[in-house]
C-alpha cells in the first residue's frame, strides 16, 4: 500500500462521472475511506451545475461577501472555510487544494475537463480521458488510483 508523499509537488487527480443516482458520491465516500486507511491525504472537488453556497444568509461572513470582499475566510476551531466571489475553473481550485491543504490524492465528483482522467458509472456519453467504465470492480479501481499515484 502506497504511504503518504508529504514530497510531492503534485497531488493525483482523478475524476468521476455519470447521470444522477449512479453511485459517485457512494463510490467516492468509500474511497475516501479506505485511501485515508492507508495513510493517504485525500481531498475532494464536488463540480456542479446547480449555484452553490456554503454560506449562512445573514451571518457575519455572508455580510461581509454581499458587502463587496471578492474572497471570505471563516477560520473555527476545527475547520476553515473559504468563499470566492467568482466561479474558479477546475485548474484554479486544484491548485488552491493543493497549496493549502497538501493532498496526495483529489478526488473530483462531476469531472468534465480533458485534463482529468476519469472514471465513468453507467452509460453517460464518454468524455475525453476517461480510464475505464466502472463495472463494480472495486478492486480495480484502487488498483488504477494505486498506479496513478506511483507515475506521480
Amino acid at each position: 500500500m502506497p504511504e503518504s508523499q508529504p514530497n510531492r509537488t503534485q497531488p493525483t487527480v482523478i475524476g468521476f462521472y455519470g447521470f444522477s443516482g449512479s453511485g459517485k458520491t457512494t463510490l467516492i465516500e468509500r474511497l475516501i475511506g479506505d485511501l485515508c486507511a492507508e495513510g493517504l491525504r485525500v481531498a475532494v472537488v464536488k463540480v456542479s451545475a446547480h449555484a452553490a453556497s456554503m454560506d449562512q444568509p445573514g451571518k457575519d461572513s455572508d455580510r461581509y461577501a454581499q458587502a463587496g470582499a471578492q474572497g471570505v475566510a471563516l477560520a473555527g476551531q476545527g475547520e476553515t472555510g473559504f468563499r470566492f466571489m467568482e466561479a474558479l475553473d477546475l485548474r484554479a481550485i486544484l491548485r488552491v487544494l493543493g497549496e493549502v491543504s497538501a493532498p496526495d490524492v483529489i478526488l473530483v465528483e462531476g469531472a468534465d475537463e480533458d485534463f482529468v482522467p476519469k472514471v465513468r458509472l453507467g452509460d453517460k456519453d464518454l468524455r475525453p480521458n476517461t480510464l475505464w467504465t466502472y463495472d463494480g470492480d472495486y478492486e480495480r479501481l484502487i488498483d488504477i488510483i494505486h498506479e496513478m499515484i506511483k507515475k506521480e
